[in-house]
């Protein structure tokens, strides 16, 4: 019973040091290839494969860490809200959720369902967040000049 324990907690240990790993390579790979980093201004509204390459790598980065209960749903829906703040990322959501995973599990299915809410969330939000443009036609008519 004793080495089950043991063997249990040697297994997480490794997750961690591996989630950690890919995480410090994620960062890697940002820094050396900013067209990779979707949080990039430089890359504001470009369609680019390699964008949404790490907008893919990020997201499978968060659903590891969701897995092996090291981000918990808090975590994971600030990472998306921040993730989602970029238009790009929402159209790219919008685009491959539906084959993103293999939804295998109830777990599973649960993180792609936070994704695909945070996505929304975050559109609804970018929505109500743009300035209304009214023509002065439609907010005063008197004021249109007849010329």
């Amino acid at each position: 019973m004793v080495s089950l324990f043991l063997r249990q907690q040697q297994a997480r240990a490794a997750q961690m040091v591996d989630a950690r790993a890919r995480h410090f390579e994620l960062m890697r790979l940002m820094l050396e290839h900013p067209e990779l980093d979707y949080n990039n201004s430089a890359n504001a509204g470009r369609r680019d494969r390699r964008t949404e390459t790490g907008m893919s790598l990020w997201v499978a980065h968060w659903n590891t860490l969701w897995h092996i209960d090291k981000m918990d749903e808090k975590a994971l829906r600030f990472n998306l809200a921040d993730l989602f703040a970029n238009p790009q990322a929402r159209e790219w959501w919008r685009k491959v959720s539906d084959d993103w995973s293999s939804k295998e599990s109830r777990r599973e299915r649960r993180f792609i369902r936070i994704v695909t809410e945070e996505c929304d969330n975050s559109a609804a939000t970018a929505a109500t967040d743009r300035p209304l443009v009214h023509s002065a036609m439609t907010t005063n008519p008197e004021s249109v000049d007849a010329t």
